[in-house]
């Protein structure tokens, strides 16, 4: 292969690297690992041969001279690893234990799935290649399986040393790379997919081992299992943390700092537990890559996004921290609220466009209608109504704790004739209030929209919607109650509650609402309210959400895609 030159030198460890550590081989037994006045450093390579060099050591070599990298803003550029890359390479590869399981951790956007697809690549093609073996990668869906492979890919592609026919080919349509010159095969596999089960892998990467929820799978028994021929067979997990103890990912770091065991590397980078998360020290923790990898202007924005905003905290915490914590938090603080509950600019109403939430929830419970609209002071108005069957109010009251009854006496809760809420009903109110006003569009959810409609079309509401457009930006508008879908008009909402452009009057349901809205995280980061995780009826705020949504100044209809995310 031909050579790029690089000019490698003996780096000093950090303490957040020395800190990751949490078992493996102990640094007096590694040969590439010297003391410089008593600190352990990454030995310089400079003029050694091959020969002279330990396996990491050599896998560093290669990579850094015979690859270059893919995308970004570096793309083409030779590859040039991190201190904290080259500890864990040499940690696994040069120990003397031989090493079975190798776990690395760090927060997003840290480069550690790329590195992961450095050391297959090694073995597929580089100096750790083994004749006639095979590997794989796994995740629990394929997309995320797949990702390994594309990063194996591109860097071949783009690295000239790197000859497609005389070193490798791939099978984009099966996930598969085979080294030709000693025939290792490589497969991305993952949880819902059968193909590549029940086969014997020498090395197995499995990735985002996080996500798994269990103590284990079917998918990591048979990940475990296809390792059983080999008795050198390593077994690599990569992931930022899981946000619960008995969780597949929280056990196998658990163990391995509990046992010691020194055939199991693992390297934990998170901020400490009670951490000031606004200290540039415990950044550095969660995130070895900061300043490399990882913007400072961005974490610094996180940081300050976690003390403010409770909905986004605990997943920050975990993402970006790197902390074993819930993704499950309140969307909003007591403080923020309260400054959100000024009077409603009534004066306003008839002459702007209004877009209203409707939460059609389970049609014997609560029913929430929030109209919503921009003022010429460019406040974003948030009226609310809500609906309720009048049969059973009074035990609906005892079980939510809420005092429906004198909420319908004060006119803050309609209620519908008979057992359920009637959607015919409603939509004669809606038509009655908002008569004379000019209405853009109905947001709701999707599943519901045709119930409601038909059920306008015996009332004057449904003339006062206008024809849906192109670009759904007006007339009946299906929101998705999913984690994209939703978790944009979190975003967006959060984000006037922050600017304290809202005003949503004091209407006893949305704040109660407001107070026991849960949001839940999803991998992506994107948050949704969770309707069965607290007592209360929330659907008046699921309500604002979509009514404020298109009155925001942030608004879209997708998540803009992150590539160092994906990468990890």
């Amino acid at each position: 292969m031909k050579h790029i030159p690089v000019e490698p030198s003996c780096e000093i460890i950090p303490a957040h690297v020395l800190e990751a550590v949490k078992s493996g081989p102990d640094w007096h037994d590694l040969k590439a690992i010297i003391f410089v006045d008593g600190e352990p450093a990454v030995r310089s390579t400079v003029g050694l041969k091959n020969e002279e060099l330990t396996k990491g050591e050599l896998v560093i070599r290669w990579a850094e001279e015979c690859l270059l990298v893919p995308e970004g803003p570096l793309v083409g550029k030779p590859l040039k690893l991190d201190i904290y890359q080259k500890v864990f390479m040499i940690s696994v590869f040069d120990n003397p234990d031989t090493t079975s399981i190798a776990m690395l951790s760090v927060a997003r956007r840290n480069g550690k799935t790329f590195v992961l697809a450095l050391i297959l690549l090694a073995f597929v093609i580089g100096p750790l290649r083994s004749i006639n073996t095979s590997m794989c990668s796994g995740a629990n869906a394929r997309d995320q399986a797949a990702i390994a492979f594309d990063l194996m890919k591109m860097t071949l592609d783009m690295s000239p040393a790197c000859v497609e026919g005389v070193h490798y080919k791939y099978t984009e349509s099966q996930k598969t790379i085979t080294g030709l010159r000693s025939n290792v095969r490589y497969k991305a596999i993952s949880a819902d997919a059968k193909t590549g089960h029940g086969k014997a892998y020498k090395i197995i990467m499995l990735d985002e081992a996080g996500q798994i929820e269990a103590e284990s799978t079917s998918f990591t028994d048979m990940l475990e299992t296809s390792m059983s021929n080999y008795d050198d067979a390593l077994y690599l997990i990569i992931s930022t943390q899981a946000e619960s103890d008995a969780s597949y990912f929280s056990q196998q770091l658990d163990n391995a700092q509990i046992q010691q065991d020194k055939t199991i590397v693992s390297h934990v980078y998170c901020a400490d537990k009670g951490a000031d998360l606004l200290d540039p020290k415990q950044w550095q923790k969660a995130n070895p890559g900061l300043g490399k990898f990882v913007s400072t202007k961005k974490m610094t924005q996180k940081a300050n996004e976690a003390k403010n905003l409770p909905s986004k905290a605990n997943g920050i915490m975990n993402l970006n921290y790197n902390m074993r914590v819930s993704l499950q938090a309140m969307l909003l603080s007591p403080e923020a609220w309260k400054n959100c509950q000024r009077p409603i600019n009534d004066i306003s109403r008839k002459s702007r466009q209004i877009d209203i939430g409707l939460d059609l929830s389970i049609r014997t419970d609560l029913t929430a209608a929030v109209a919503c609209w921009r003022d010429e002071n460019g406040d974003i108005n948030v009226e609310t109504h809500a609906f309720a069957p009048a049969e059973g109010v009074k035990q609906r009251a005892i079980r939510d704790k809420a005092p429906y009854e004198r909420w319908a006496a004060e006119g803050h809760l309609q209620l519908t004739p008979g057992p359920i809420v009637d959607y015919e009903w409603a939509a004669a109110y809606l038509a009655k209030y908002y008569g004379g006003c000019e209405v853009r569009s109905i947001q709701l959810d999707r599943y519901r929209i045709e119930l409601f409609k038909e059920a306008s079309k015996k009332t004057d509401f449904y003339g006062m919607v206008p024809a849906s457009n192109e670009e759904k930006t007006q007339g009946w508008v299906g929101v998705g109650q999913g984690f994209i879908s939703m978790g944009i008009r979190v975003d967006a909402f959060e984000q006037e509650v922050m600017n304290g452009t809202l005003r949503t009057g004091n209407h006893p349901l949305l704040n109660l609402a407001a107070s026991h809205t849960i949001v839940g995280t999803d991998p992506a980061g994107n948050r949704k309210p969770l309707k069965n995780a607290g007592t209360q009826r929330i659907d008046p705020i699921v309500a604002a959400l979509m009514g404020v949504f298109p009155n925001s100044d942030g608004q879209a209809e997708a998540n803009e895609v992150d590539i160092d995310a994906i990468i990890g």
